[in-house]
């Protein structure tokens, strides 16, 4: 996105509330963008985010709003007409859920719930966004997973989600060009709670796979989206891979 400055940004990032997406949150407050904190449960966390923000000078609102559903997508991307007056012009496609089992125990349950909140979410969202901004400049960015590209053997409904979601990132970039930019991050493993929660022969394992014997820190995630958000990059349709 060209804009004068980055006072004129308003962005909306789903899974706002927690690790990667408070990470994001963080990082486009700190670069001047005013921000729409999305959260499905927590509000407390989002209101926690929000207060870091603020006390770094920054603007930022919590909005509870569950993005598995069109209206719960649809209110969380009007969040910012209330709040700031306008619609956002970056949106940030954070909110991602998986759950552990293979074919014989992922239930239909399962499979619906993962696809509606890693998938549908996305594609709701974005057709909010896309509306509301009428033609004017916008950056997308939705954050995949290697396992998208380099499949797990499991959990095989986020492995879908997650390749159907680099797919309509490069579809969309077609038909949303030129106003509308939409690029994906798609990081490897990430120094999150949940990994940081395994045990000491799964981490090893991990770090045995990865050829620089690091894991990604959610700050490091967050230095990308905000490259494709605020730097004036002239791209469109990239998949970045963090791995």
């Amino acid at each position: 996105m060209i804009a004068a400055s980055n006072d004129t940004l308003i962005a909306v990032v789903t899974g706002g509330s927690r690790e990667i997406g408070r990470a994001i949150c963080l990082a486009l407050s700190g670069a001047g963008v005013r921000v729409v904190v999305g959260c499905q449960e927590n509000v407390d966390l989002a209101d926690q985010v929000c207060g870091e923000i603020e006390r770094d000078g920054g603007n930022a609102v919590p909005f509870l709003a569950d993005i598995s559903n069109p209206q719960g997508a649809e209110a969380l991307l009007q969040a910012p007409l209330r709040a700031f007056g306008k619609p956002a012009n970056i949106l940030v496609n954070n909110a991602g859920i998986c759950t552990p089992g293979n074919l014989h125990t992922i239930t239909d349950s399962d499979w619906e719930q993962v696809m509606a909140t890693n998938l549908m979410g996305p594609w709701w969202t974005t057709r909010a966004f896309a509306r509301l901004l009428d033609g004017q400049e916008g950056d997308i960015i939705n954050i995949a997973s290697t396992a998208a590209t380099a499949p797990l053997g499991r959990s095989h409904h986020y492995v879908a989600s997650k390749a159907a979601l680099l797919g309509i990132t490069k579809s969309l970039a077609l038909e949303l060009a030129p106003a509308i930019r939409v690029n994906a991050v798609v990081p490897g493993y990430v120094a999150t709670e949940r990994h940081k929660s395994g045990s000491v022969k799964e981490q090893g394992n991990i770090l045995d796979r990865t050829p620089l014997c690091y894991i990604i820190k959610p700050s490091e995630i967050a230095n990308y989206v905000l490259y494709f958000a605020t730097m004036q990059c002239h791209a469109t349709g990239t998949v970045l891979i963090m791995n």
